[in-house]
């Protein structure tokens, strides 16, 4: 039997809350307003993303013939942690998850080789 498994960890993206203020007589940057950052850059974040994935398998031998079954768990904890957030203030959906990590996936396989 073979064993394996990863350990994805890293801080969370920076949330950049904007403002943008719209003058519709004058189109500066091809029509796209500035942005403003209402706080500092970097000093606000999404939450601290880890996620836990394991694997076995098991190879068996038939004449000339290798099977190999496996099981595969990814998100081993079900972790639901925000990937991504609507950071622009004036818009209607502000701070609503935009992505957020896959639930838990348990996927069964088998593989020949001839």
């Amino acid at each position: 039997i073979n064993l394996g498994g990863t350990l994805t960890a890293r801080d969370g993206y920076i949330l950049r809350q904007t403002y943008q203020e719209y003058d519709y007589e004058k189109e500066a940057n091809n029509g796209d307003p500035p942005s403003l950052y209402t706080v500092p850059y970097g000093s606000e974040r999404l939450p601290t993303f880890a996620m836990l994935s394991l694997r076995a398998d098991k190879p068996v031998r038939i004449d000339r013939f290798k099977i190999t079954f496996s099981v595969d768990l990814f998100n081993v904890f079900n972790a639901n942690t925000t990937l991504s957030q609507e950071d622009e203030l004036t818009r209607d959906n502000y701070g609503s998850i935009i992505q957020y990590t896959k639930p838990r996936i348990l996927r069964f396989g088998i593989r020949f080789n001839f």
